[in-house]
């Protein structure tokens, strides 16, 4: 099979639409995405007989495969610059697509302001104003004589020239509905990034009136999403109210908010990790309701755990739930382990992990001091956040505090 995909480009292409399904699905399983995308990369047909289209498909599939690994860096990234410039007028679906995963890479890498201009150049691209032809010329012709003839100052004479040579344009059109919410889902991330969780609530219910807009069922995968960044930000945000607490639930949990809360925190489907994540989060946050720990401790037996991010911060979670050092100490450890086999952004983690199990167990220090400087090397962007890391043997922050002040929004 590989063989012949080497040599059938539309073979090919069919393979790497069944990978990007894989990655639009919200329900990765990090080990098949891994072998999908390195058998692509094995049989891959020379760049010279794949057209541009096909190269940013394939560029953009593998980025997203690396960023889901924690990995920083991306070899071709000039490459992929330049083709969504050259494609941009072509297919600006797959332009924005490749955009934010772009961004996803920045965000790996700790750029978090070249992450937030990368995705506000895009937008500003698109909400650009655009010629217009619905006048007819003559109209147009005699009206610039009357406003040029009237004694305005040259300012004004100009504004209304513009206004009168060009119209808004309609940007959700440009992309599609689709991403073009996943522009304003991606902007409030890198705005609850930079801190300011009052901009990412607004892009975030924006991007979900968005979605709801879409004819198709994909769509509550992108509501889904959205909705756990939406919640994940009004628990950060120190102005959200009780009620908005109760509506994010609502939209990220659902109606019957118990019932969900009791299928999430026992299952360990690739599908319901990011939602247990979330769950665990906000009871660590101290602002769930009391129900909501009580529903996850009571099933304390039955608890699961999965392959790749975010089990290892889940497990973190749950260790803050322990009621003894033991059971402390045995998820930390499994939390840990969990973040092997990854890339520079998991070694971020899994710092945070072990700086928490560093305060029961003295034995993991030389590990964790050398996981610390593995980062500082890895991630140059992490600035004072390594300071902080560096300092955890002495200061001994306790764990929520380590991730609070290390890892930043959904990060953590």
């Amino acid at each position: 099979l590989g063989n012949n995909m080497k040599n059938d480009i539309v073979l090919y292409r069919q393979y790497l639409e069944a990978v990007i399904y894989h990655l639009n699905s919200k329900a990765i399983n990090i080990r098949a995405l891994a072998k999908e995308v390195n058998f692509l990369k094995k049989y891959q047909p020379s760049e010279a007989n794949m057209p541009p289209r096909l190269q940013l498909l394939w560029l953009t599939a593998k980025l997203a495969e690396a960023n889901h690994r924690g990995n920083a860096e991306f070899a071709a990234e000039d490459r992929f610059k330049k083709l969504i410039v050259e494609l941009y007028e072509e297919d600006a679906q797959l332009c924005c697509w490749a955009t934010l995963h772009l961004a996803v890479k920045y965000t790996n890498a700790f750029q978090f302001d070249s992450a937030f201009k990368l995705i506000n150049d895009f937008m500003s691209t698109i909400n650009a104003v655009v010629p217009c032809n619905e006048l007819p010329s003559d109209f147009g012709r005699i009206f610039e004589k009357i406003i040029s003839a009237l004694t305005f100052p040259v300012k004004v004479v100009d504004t209304l020239k513009k206004i009168l040579n060009a119209r808004p344009a309609k940007p959700a059109a440009i992309t599609g509905l689709q991403y073009y919410g996943q522009l304003f889902s991606s902007r409030g991330q890198h705005w609850a990034f930079k801190g300011d969780n009052g901009k990412a609530i607004e892009d975030f219910k924006f991007a979900i009136e968005m979605f709801n807009k879409l004819s198709t069922d994909d769509k509550y995968r992108d509501i889904s999403q959205t909705a756990a960044y939406l919640m994940t930000s009004v628990m950060d945000y120190d102005a959200s109210s009780e009620n908005d607490l109760c509506d994010a639930e609502k939209i990220y949990f659902g109606e019957d908010i118990k019932k969900n809360i009791e299928d999430v925190a026992i299952s360990n489907r690739d599908a319901d990790k990011y939602k247990l994540h979330i769950l665990m989060r906000y009871i660590a946050s101290g602002k769930a309701p009391e129900y909501a720990k009580n529903i996850v401790l009571k099933q304390k037996n039955d608890w699961k755990c999965g392959y790749g991010h975010p089990w290892e911060m889940i497990e973190f979670y749950r260790a803050l739930l322990a009621g003894s050092i033991d059971e402390r100490v045995k998820h930390l450890k499994k939390a840990h382990q969990l973040s092997q086999g990854y890339d520079a952004t998991l070694h971020v983690i899994d710092a945070v992990i072990l700086g928490s199990l560093l305060l029961d167990d003295k034995s993991v220090l030389n590990e964790y001091l050398q996981l610390v400087e593995q980062c500082a090397k890895e991630l140059p962007a992490l600035g004072t956040r390594i300071n902080i890391l560096r300092e955890q043997p002495n200061v001994r922050r306790t764990p929520l505090d380590l991730a609070k002040k290390v890892l930043p929004f959904n990060f953590r």
